[in-house]
Formats: C-alpha cells, sequence, structure tokens
C-alpha cells in the first residue's frame, strides 16, 4: 500500500550538517517520511553551503528548489511545473516566513483541501521583542526603528496566517502555552527538536595534557545576532575571569555560519579561533572540553545544547540560553547569566573532572529520552492523526 502524499515547505535546505534551522528540517523529514511520500519544496531563505545533499534527496519522492523571493509566487503555474498529478492530503509548512506560499499554493488546489501545519519552530514574537530591547540597550537608534517595524510586520503577519492553519508546533513546551493563548481555536503541540546521536563509543574524553590548553567550544549561526552578541559578551566579559581562575591555557573556538564582522575580529585576541563553515562541527565537540551557550537575546530551543549534551560534553549556559529545555540546573549542565558567576562555572567543569563525569551522564541519558527522530515521529503521530486515522 502506498503512502499519502504531503508537500513540506521549507526556507532552508534539509540538512543535519546545517544550521539549526537546516538540522530541524532534516529531522522533520526522516520522521515524515516515514508515514508519508514527501515532496519538498525549498525556497533557499537562509542558505548555508551549496549543492543538494544525499541525506535530503534520499529522503524525500521529489525536490524543487526555488531561489528567495520578496515578490508573489504563481503557486498554480509552481505545481504544474513541480509536482503535476499530485493529490496532497497534508502540507507541512515550517516558519512563518512560508505560511503565505502554504496558504497561495491551498487556493490554487483542486479537490479536498490537504491538512496544513505550521511549525513556527519558536514564538518569533518573543524573539523580536527581546532583539529589539537589546538594540534599545545598546544605544543603536537605527536598529531599533528597523526592529520595531519588522516586529510590527511580524504580528501582522501572524495574526493573518496563523488561524488558517489546522494545527501548529514549537519546539519548547513554554511557548506552546503562549502561543496556544493567542490562538485557542488553532491546536497548539510540542514539536521537539532532535538531532542524530553519534556513536559514543568513538567519542571519548577530550586529552588534556599538562601543556595542552582546555578547549571551550561556542557553535552557532554566526550571522544571527543573539548569537553574535553572545559570543562578543562571553569574550569581552567572560572569558578573561576564566582565564584567571582556571589558572591554566584556555583556548575558545567559534564555529558557525557566515561570521559577522564583530565575530570574525574576536580571533585578535590570541586566545580566540573562530572557523567559519566548516564542513562537520564533529570534529570541534570531539576536541572540545567544554561547551558554553551565552546567549542573552533570542527564543526557542538550543540544538547547540543537545548537540553537546550527545557528545558527552559539559555545558554552562545562560538561563536564556537553556530556555525551552526540560533540563535541571546542576545535573544536566550548570545555568549562569552574570559574567563572574558564568567564568566560575567554567573554570569549574574544566578542574573538577568527576563533576564533569556525572554531568554529561545525565546530560546524555537524558537527550537520549527526549531529543531523537522517535520523539519526533511521536509528536507527528499526534498532530497528523486526523489525516493519518
Amino acid at each position: 500500500m502506498s503512502l499519502p502524499d504531503i508537500l513540506f515547505i521549507t526556507p532552508s535546505m534539509p540538512s543535519p550538517l546545517g544550521t539549526g534551522s537546516m538540522l530541524r528540517a532534516a529531522m522533520t523529514l526522516e520522521a515524515l517520511r516515514k508515514r508519508f511520500r514527501v515532496h519538498v519544496l525549498n525556497f533557499n531563505v537562509w542558505s548555508w553551503g551549496s549543492g543538494r545533499p544525499s541525506f535530503m534527496l534520499n529522503r524525500a519522492a521529489s525536490y524543487a528548489e526555488l531561489p528567495n523571493t520578496q515578490g508573489e509566487v504563481d503557486t498554480a503555474a509552481l505545481l504544474e511545473r513541480f509536482f503535476p498529478g499530485i493529490e496532497f492530503v497534508a502540507i507541512h509548512t515550517f516558519k512563518l516566513v512560508m505560511a503565505r506560499v502554504a496558504v497561495g499554493i491551498l487556493a490554487s488546489m483542486k479537490g479536498a483541501r490537504p491538512y496544513l501545519v505550521l511549525d513556527l519552530d519558536d514564538d518569533e514574537w518573543v524573539r523580536s521583542r527581546r532583539m529589539l530591547e537589546r538594540m534599545e540597550q545598546d544605544n543603536d537608534a537605527q536598529a531599533a526603528k528597523r526592529g520595531r517595524a519588522d516586529e510590527t510586520q511580524l504580528r501582522m503577519l501572524e495574526k493573518m496566517m496563523a488561524p488558517r492553519f489546522n494545527a501548529i508546533c514549537l519546539a519548547g513546551i513554554q511557548d506552546c502555552s503562549v502561543v496556544q493563548a493567542r490562538y485557542p481555536r488553532v491546536p497548539v503541540h510540542h514539536l521537539p527538536n532532535a538531532i542524530d546521536i553519534p556513536d559514543n563509543s568513538a567519542v571519548g574524553a577530550p586529552s588534556e595534557g599538562d601543556n595542552r590548553a582546555a578547549n571551550i567550544l561556542f557553535v552557532g549561526a554566526l550571522y544571527y545576532l543573539p548569537n553574535a552578541d553572545g559570543i562578543c559578551h562571553f569574550v569581552e566579559q567572560v572569558l578573561p575571569a576564566v582565564h584567571r581562575m582556571a589558572g591554566a591555557p584556555i583556548a575558545l573556538r567559534i564555529v558557525g555560519a557566515d561570521p559577522l564582522r564583530r565575530v570574525t575580529e574576536l580571533a585578535g585576541n590570541p586566545s580566540v579561533t573562530v572557523h567559519a563553515n566548516v564542513s562537520s562541527v564533529a570534529p570541534f565537540y570531539e576536541q572540545a572540553s567544554l561547551c558554553i551557550v551565552p546567549l542573552r537575546v533570542g527564543s526557542g530551543t538550543r540544538i547547540k545544547i543537545l548537540e553537546a549534551f550527545s557528545y558527552r560534553r559539559p555545558v554552562v549556559s545562560t538561563h536564556l540560553g537553556a530556555e525551552g529545555l526540560a533540563v535541571k540546573d546542576g545535573e544536566h549542565l550548570i545555568l549562569a547569566d552574570e559574567p563572574e558567576a558564568m567564568a566560575r562555572a567554567c573554570a569549574t567543569l574544566l578542574s573538577d573532572h568527576t563533576m564533569r563525569d556525572q554531568m554529561v551522564g545525565s546530560a546524555y541519558e537524558w537527550v537520549f529520552r527526549n531529543h531523537t527522530v522517535a520523539n519526533v515521529e511521536a509528536a507527528l503521530d499526534s498532530i497528523y492523526r486526523p489525516v493519518l486515522a
């Protein structure tokens, strides 16, 4: 018996080796294909890297990639060109930015109305408000002016689009409650982020000889303001105190896509290196002694924390950086917001190997229970029950 057809609309290439959005798209594709024939429509709004990776091509029934466009999309022509004759039972739309495309495609379809699911990923209202507050605190009047305009447009778009969908999902449980209150007539579901758990038989403790610097690692999209703000703040306000408290050589590695100039300039610090657009983050996790998530703005859940847990690496994060994850301070990671407290947490985990081993063991078990593809499959079974029943 053949599987029903679903259209997966995404602003980024599904890939387990890319940014957080690319990874969430990849894990969603991996789970959806167990229940549907998945046809991927990628508008390449957020691109990183190039080509058509085998991961996506080996899982999608068909694939179409269109350049990012700010204008109207001829959805009728799009359907005829890329998906002729296919009767979709559902449309899975990833990110609010793609909602108008989904609604346009719906209007161009003939026959039974497909089931519409909107994966917001995170609460963009919260994220835009926090970023605006950061701009105002930094006395960046021009950026704040743009931020206020963007926030207004974002709220209008969500209010117009969200009620048209049959279901909404988000990565964070707290975000689900907030969005459900905003749209009480649309069921809101928790769709957790997930990662491929690496073969931990090949991932041991990092080697740290007497003359070897301890490697602190930060991973994230370096063009993204919350990541850039967080790591710049860490280098300027926290790292000097870590050097002082640790009493040993410290090396900070910053890894991610398309770094902003202010991030690239951090490499002027002799203990900091910036690695842009790497093909794989795995070697950096394997060599890391400690992972940091020093975010001060943003929303959603941090895939970088899940990755660090899966590689059995200890994590120090701000409370906001761990927001949306049901982790416990002192059991799975250490949470600290002020520079001195964060530096102390880093120094402690670099020196106390017993505490570090206990923490990474608990964290690995937690991520294995809660954030694998199996968890995504279970959530999608619930979301798509009206279609699959």
